[in-house]
């Protein structure tokens, strides 16, 4: 326990140095560490941001994929089980805020449907997507967003 007090005794009379100090170097040194700090502390939440955004895009891919080959629709076409995949992700993907994505852009989202025939019908979905998810800190630096990305596929039979 003597130690314990000895440490805290320790840190009050640093604490109370700095309070006397009146030459201002520290004050000075605070202030020019507080600028890195920030901006460091800002990119940090925009790249929170940016990965549970990509997170939350997975999730949606995955639904979508598994969307395509879900049992009750092996019974559609390739085509249609495209086009039904393709709305459940754009229908989840939607609603992200701070999300910039081109459904229409086929380098930004694709959704692709293969079916082998063979003894067993084998149905493999894949879905890309490629975004950017838009900084709120970042723009200050010249970094007005961060991309975010993934791929996905599923099989079934």
């Amino acid at each position: 326990m003597s130690n314990i007090r000895s440490a805290f005794a320790v840190i009050r009379r640093r604490i109370r140095a700095l309070q006397q100090d009146r030459r201002g170097g520290v004050l000075m040194i605070c202030g020019f560490a507080i600028i890195p700090l920030v901006f460091a502390t800002g990119m940090g939440v925009d790249y929170a941001r940016a990965e549970r955004l990509q997170t939350k895009l997975n999730a949606a891919a995955d639904a979508a994929a598994l969307t395509a080959v879900s049992q009750s629709n092996m019974q559609l076409t390739a085509a249609q089980a495209t086009t039904a995949a393709q709305n459940m992700f754009i229908a989840q993907a939607s609603g992200l805020k701070g999300l910039v994505l081109n459904t229409a852009d086929t380098t930004q989202f694709k959704v692709t449907v293969s079916d082998t025939v063979g003894a067993v019908k084998v149905r493999t979905a894949t879905v890309t997507y490629k975004g950017q998810s838009t900084n709120a800190f970042g723009g200050i630096l010249g970094i007005a967003s961060l991309t975010v990305s993934g791929t996905t596929a599923s099989t079934a039979s």
